[in-house]
């Protein structure tokens, strides 16, 4: 009757110094860093689960191998992406106003009391009034219609009826109107002292304070007031004294 309990005795007995041994042999392999650890610790592991009798030695076994932390991955920190070079939109370079009109007059000669012969010539061409033959020209002469002496202060142009008289160069009317002997007359402001006439007109398109430009239409030429047929008297005044249309009639242009 008492073989029983000394054989569980003794049974114990090996089982703890086997027990004993695999985990000094375990103690000794972590310690060394044998490869077969894992292998051995799996089978150990199976043995000791199959005896419930020494649950603390699964527990101290399992604490046997160290853990090492499984390696962090480093992730590269996102870079932003290259941003575009921005390119300076280009400004186009702002329209530049033309020369204002200025006249050089070479010499003075007087001819009338508000008139002169003198040379003069334009920083800018002239834009042709209306095509056509000159019939009258500047200075002194007896008047068609009262044949009296006279100073003719323009240029007589002959045209058809109707045909359009355009501005020699741009500017601000000053007079639009009618007038006795003139007929319908515009003037022309054009800066600096430069003023142009046109007169006898059938008509006129423009009014006073009105900016034009350099050949747009102002009238229809006609034959109203002082006049024997159609046509255009064009008169150039310079600071306030009439000089010779015909000097710059005979450079002016058709196209501005």
């Amino acid at each position: 009757m008492k073989k029983k309990p000394d054989y569980l005795i003794k049974t114990l007995t090996m089982q703890f110094l086997i027990c004993a041994l695999l985990l000094g042999a375990l103690a000794f392999l972590s310690q060394k860093g044998s490869p077969v650890l894992k292998d051995l610790r799996k089978t150990v592991s199976d043995e000791l689960g199959k005896n419930t009798v020494v649950p603390a030695l699964r527990e101290a076994f399992a604490v046997i191998e160290p853990t090492t932390a499984a390696p962090t991955e480093t992730t590269a920190p996102a870079t932003e992406p290259a941003t575009e070079a921005t390119t300076s939109p280009v400004t186009a370079p702002a329209a530049t106003e033309p020369a204002a009109l200025k006249a050089t007059v070479d010499q003075e000669e007087t001819t009338a009391e508000d008139a002169s012969a003198a040379v003069y010539s334009f920083n800018q061409s002239m834009i042709r009034p209306v095509a056509g033959e000159i019939t009258s020209p500047f200075g002194s002469r007896t008047h068609p219609v009262t044949g009296s002496p006279d100073f003719h202060y323009g240029t007589d142009i002959a045209a058809a009826e109707g045909t359009p008289v355009r501005a020699a160069f741009a500017g601000t009317v000053v007079k639009a109107e009618y007038h006795e002997m003139n007929g319908n007359m515009v003037k022309i402001d054009h800066g600096n002292g430069n003023m142009t006439v046109y007169c006898h007109l059938l008509s006129f398109s423009v009014r006073p304070g009105e900016k034009v430009k350099a050949g747009q239409t102002v009238g229809l030429v006609g034959s109203t007031g002082d006049s024997t047929g159609p046509h255009l008297h064009f008169a150039i005044a310079l600071d306030g004294i009439y000089y010779d249309p015909q000097i710059a009639l005979e450079t002016a242009v058709d196209e501005v």
